[in-house]
């Protein structure tokens, strides 16, 4: 399923701006859309992950029995569009969930269902327009002795802290 743990930023189709779907992660060790599916097939703790595949398509990573799916414009009043059985066709222990949806939802939610129970959820805004830089890291301290360090993580999301995967604009610090 996978030929390699990381992907090294090889460029996708020469394009300069698009980098391979391949690998778990990417060169930061940042979860790729594969990832969440090794997690739902893989995985002991329940999750329940969606992802907008097309604009009008959902695709939905869950290791629970069923999903129920709502959808908002907004992010507030989420409408129940149905509980959702596995998808069938395939030969895994927790095959994918995928829902068609409208191209004006802005916002969806996923809850992973086991015995009629939430055991897990997952809630996703589109993107829209970039409003901030998100900074985080691995480790909130370091040894200052020239050896030791940490990754520093940081991320252009919007209003609803969803971040911006496709943004070309350059960015500039001082």
């Amino acid at each position: 399923a996978v030929w390699a743990m990381y992907d090294y930023n090889t460029p996708h189709y020469g394009a300069p701006y698009f980098q391979a779907p391949h690998g778990v992660c990417d060169i930061f060790r940042i979860p790729k859309l594969s990832y969440y599916w090794h997690c739902a097939e893989l995985g002991k703790e329940p999750i329940t992950y969606l992802y907008p595949f097309k604009a009008d398509t959902v695709v939905i990573f869950s290791n629970a029995e069923k999903v129920r799916f709502s959808e908002s414009i907004g992010g507030r009043d989420f409408k129940e569009v149905g509980v959702l059985e596995p998808d069938k066709g395939f030969a895994l222990r927790h095959p994918p969930f995928h829902v068609n949806v409208s191209k004006w939802t802005t916002c969806y939610k996923a809850e992973g269902l086991v015995g009629g129970k939430v055991v897990s959820s997952h809630v996703y805004h589109r993107q829209s327009e970039p409003a901030a830089l998100k900074i985080s890291v691995d480790h909130d301290e370091i040894t200052a002795d020239g050896g030791d360090m940490t990754r520093v993580l940081l991320q252009l999301v919007d209003k609803n802290g969803t971040v911006i995967v496709n943004n070309y604009e350059p960015v500039r610090f001082s």
